[in-house]
């Protein structure tokens, strides 16, 4: 919390025309005892002689402007450091020459006290994040699957995004109600967002948006599927699916693979035999197989559900990184397709924001509605208006070309650690599949990486197969914090191969 002191020395030889103090007038306006009223100031050579001195954390220290300022400049200066809005009905500026960076400001963590003892704040000195493993050094942090850190890009333009809405908008205004499909203005801009997958935008009323695709999969299981149901997924899946099928009460219809992902055969004989309510996949740049179906596939697996009226959970999160991903299963068969386009692996795995495409309006409703308590799917509404203000100002495209550019410069470091080693990836991939050496096992090649300084992931974490999970090893590169952090856990793969 800033403290500030804004103090002024009338002029002695013009007061005809006395004003309220901005103090009393800020006070007013943040009370909401009246209307913002009775602050003036001019550029009159009068009001320009009058001292204007600005003390307290919020500003710079030791420092004389020449910029001319007035008492409603203070007036919006210090509301704008007590509130964060902008004052939209008067003249004055904010004093931003005098502010210090947010970067700089002190921070202050408040501890518990009860109404007999003062309040006592303590330093915050450190941003340290203990649930951050890519910032550790040791192992490299190889297991997970996270979109590179490019700052240079991000920061300026997220940072840009938040200042626009903490400017343009009010924030009680934002976060004073339940968002639960969010805004009419959030919901077109993920219209925009999904269509750059979709072959046409979908009409903002299908659109849904919420605090990630993990939130989206357990409102859609728990819609479509029914408790004692089936859900088909591919052989090989995402990890976290076995844990809400479990919580939900749904089986577990595995799907065998082949190099493009579903095999439409295998998935054939599961509809007939198993009678799945929907279908869970990820039909571009797969996790953990890096596999992307081709056009045909796509279409052969939306006749098979067609056939079978299987509706279909499609999960395109990796989908924005290539230039030249196929259209989505969705776009064959959008009257049973749930398209869910998540940001955690193009833009940020932290700004949990993500869109699901329901076949139509009644649809999105029916499953994303307050009176469906299975779970919290709805997003902060800040979030939910930064990546709005993100899609509308082209900052998402700015970030993931650059998160693109850079998963493409780690694969080069990649090719050539793994030179002579059989592995499968694309230059845009997330993540690297590695068949361990003849005679090894998954876990075994995973411990000795580990020993060598780097942690990755095992195909046992994926399988949900009958029979018994392929001595596979699924390497992320976007994971480590920079290039020399990948490197050095390349060289520890290397070195396990090898051993």
């Amino acid at each position: 919390m800033h403290s500030l002191i804004i103090t002024m020395r009338a002029d002695p030889t013009d007061q005809s025309e006395p004003a309220d103090t901005p103090a009393r007038a800020l006070r007013a306006r943040t009370s909401g005892t009246r209307p913002f009223s009775g602050v003036h100031g001019t550029l009159h050579p009068s009001d320009m002689r009058i001292p204007l001195v600005l003390h307290g954390s919020a500003f710079t220290s030791r420092t004389r402007r020449a910029e001319p300022a007035g008492p409603v400049d203070a007036a919006a200066t210090g509301y704008k450091i007590v509130t964060g809005a902008a004052l939209d009905d008067v003249d004055g500026r904010v004093l931003t020459e005098s502010l210090r960076k947010v970067t700089d400001s002190p921070r202050f963590h408040r501890h518990p006290t009860s109404r007999s003892q003062p309040s006592v704040t303590t330093p915050i000195t450190s941003d340290h994040n203990p649930d951050d493993l890519r910032r550790r050094e040791d192992p490299v942090f190889m297991s997970g699957n996270l979109p590179p850190d490019v700052p240079e890009v991000f920061d300026t333009q997220y940072g840009a995004a938040l200042d626009a809405v903490l400017t343009g908008r009010s924030p009680s205004r934002l976060i004073g109600a339940h968002q639960y499909r969010g805004s009419d203005r959030d919901r077109a801009a993920g219209a925009a967002f999904t269509a750059r997958r979709l072959a046409t935008a979908p009409a903002p009323e299908r659109v849904v948006i919420a605090n990630g695709t993990q939130s989206i999969l357990t409102q859609l299981l728990s819609g479509l599927v029914p408790h004692g149901g089936v859900l088909a997924v591919e052989e090989l899946t995402y990890p976290t699916i076995r844990t809400f099928v479990s919580m939900l009460g749904i089986g577990l219809a595995p799907v065998a693979m082949d190099g493009e992902g579903i095999d439409p055969d295998a998935f054939e004989r599961i509809c007939r035999t198993r009678r799945p309510a929907a279908l869970y996949t990820m039909p571009t740049l797969q996790n953990p197989t890096t596999g992307t179906m081709g056009d045909d596939r796509r279409r052969a697996i939306t006749d098979v559900c067609r056939r079978h009226g299987v509706s279909v959970i499609e999960d395109d999160i990796y989908s924005l990184l290539p230039t030249d991903a196929p259209l989505p299963l969705s776009a064959y068969l959008p009257e049973l397709s749930w398209y869910v386009l998540g940001t955690a692996k193009s833009i940020a795995a932290g700004l949990k924001v993500a869109y699901v495409v329901a076949p139509d309006e009644e649809s999105a409703k029916r499953l994303f509605w307050p009176g469906v308590r299975s779970t919290y799917w709805m997003v902060a509404p800040i979030n939910a208006a930064v990546a709005t203000r993100l899609v509308e100002d082209d900052g998402a495209t700015a970030i993931i070309d650059a998160v693109r550019a850079e998963t493409r410069a780690r694969h080069e470091l990649v090719t050539a650690a793994l030179s002579g080693i059989g592995h499968r990836t694309t230059p845009e991939s997330l993540h690297v599949w590695l068949p361990v050496p003849p005679g090894r096992t998954a876990a075994d090649f995973a411990s000795a990486t580990l020993a060598a300084g780097a942690s990755i992931g095992t195909s046992g974490t994926f399988y949900v197969g009958a029979d018994t999970a392929p001595e596979t090893v699924r390497i992320g590169v976007g994971a480590p914090p920079d290039r020399g952090a990948l490197q050095r856990g390349l060289t520890a793969v290397r070195h396990a191969y090898h051993q």
